[in-house]
């Protein structure tokens, strides 16, 4: 066997060992690192209200920064973070400096990390650190408009593939793992994630209609399609794709979509037919047309996020089997991509926000 599948199987089995694991327990000194690495708490960044912290690696003067999370008041942008954080900014720098990947996800009292550090053009290293609940999302609890919710939860019980895209920030996980989540929990089955890394910790029984998730962790690009292997042989009933950014994992995305699972992956896009797009020209790059062939016949839905204040305004491009509309949007997706689809698109303000006329 290969390096590539060795590594996915260990850490498959990694994530499955945590259910046998005793809560707040972690692994030190040379051994292999888990899924989850859990350390020490930290009440003051649990009250430091950021949605993503700035620090440098390196020991100097540089002012740790961040960009201010979700509140009531409508501040937005980002903030220099205040006195009192010496030591917190400290522990981090050497919590990150001593991990072995350039990305990954830290536990910190109550809360969960996920860094990725970089040299940047003046010589030092930098960490740009995304501060992720540990809980799991509900999709009743993210202020989602209710006919939304009616069109997202209706995708549970169909096979294809579900895109859903919007710029760093804006929610995809939390939105796709939600979806995920309720899946299980009201129709029960096996549900597999492939992540680098996953974010938020979905392994283990959901629900009490026998819903289960295994959780994926590849460490690079070259690993996607070993990981749709794996996974395939696990006979999910939904598969979630983490961040499609490469070729490999656009076309495995699509080739799984048609075996029969529902498949729900983020992508990064400005808009519905950008998200879409930028799926497709990754997939071409393999497979030519024939992606173009592959999405016309098993897109399911398009949602688009964009997270204000209120929660998240989505637009959402549905295709209901059997609609009126399906054969005119496959038509369009097979002849033009994503490049006719905006008619088709429906707005969803947030809960208890009026549409815009």
């Amino acid at each position: 066997m290969s390096d590539a599948p060795k590594r996915l199987l260990a850490s498959l089995d990694a994530s499955l060992a945590m259910l046998d694991r005793p809560s707040g327990s972690a692994q030190h000194g040379g051994a292999e690192p888990s899924l989850v690495e859990r350390v020490s708490d930290s009440k003051r960044l649990e009250a430091l209200n950021f949605s993503d912290l700035y620090i440098n690696l390196s020991e100097t003067d540089d002012a740790p920064h961040y960009r201010i999370g979700p509140n009531v008041q409508g501040h937005t942008g980002l903030a220099k973070v205040p006195a009192g954080y010496d030591d917190d900014i400290v522990y981090l720098r050497n919590l990150i400096t001593k991990q072995d990947r350039d990305s990954d996800i830290l536990d910190v009292g109550n809360i969960r990390l996920r860094y990725m550090r970089a040299r940047m053009a003046d010589g030092h290293e930098r960490a740009a650190i995304r501060k992720i609940p540990l809980g799991i999302p509900k999709l009743s609890g993210l202020s989602m408009a209710t006919e939304a919710l009616k069109v997202l939860r209706q995708w549970g019980y169909s096979r294809g593939i579900v895109a859903i895209g919007g710029a760093t920030g804006a929610g995809k996980t939390t939105t796709a793992v939600a979806l995920i989540h309720e899946y299980l929990e009201k129709l029960g089955g096996k549900a597999v994630t492939i992540e680098d890394p996953p974010e938020y910790l979905l392994q283990g029984w959901v629900g009490a209609r026998g819903g289960h998730c295994d959780q994926i962790q590849i460490h690079g690009d070259e690993e996607w399609k070993q990981a749709v292997n794996i996974a395939l042989r696990w006979r999910p009933r939904y598969i979630l794709f983490g961040e499609i950014r490469t070729p490999e994992a656009a076309v495995q995305a699509l080739r799984a979509s048609t075996s029969g699972h529902l498949v729900i992956a983020t992508v990064h896009g400005g808009s519905v037919d950008e998200s879409l797009g930028a799926l497709l020209r990754l997939a071409e790059v393999e497979m030519g047309e024939g992606a173009r062939k592959l999405l016309a016949g098993n897109l399911l839905g398009v949602v688009h996020q964009t997270l204000r204040k209120e929660g998240p305004h989505l637009n959402v491009l549905s295709i209901a089997r059997g609609g009126s509309e399906e054969a005119q949007i496959r038509g369009h997706l097979k002849d033009a991509g994503a490049t006719l689809i905006a008619s088709y698109v429906k707005q969803y303000p947030p809960d208890g926000v009026a549409a815009q006329p």
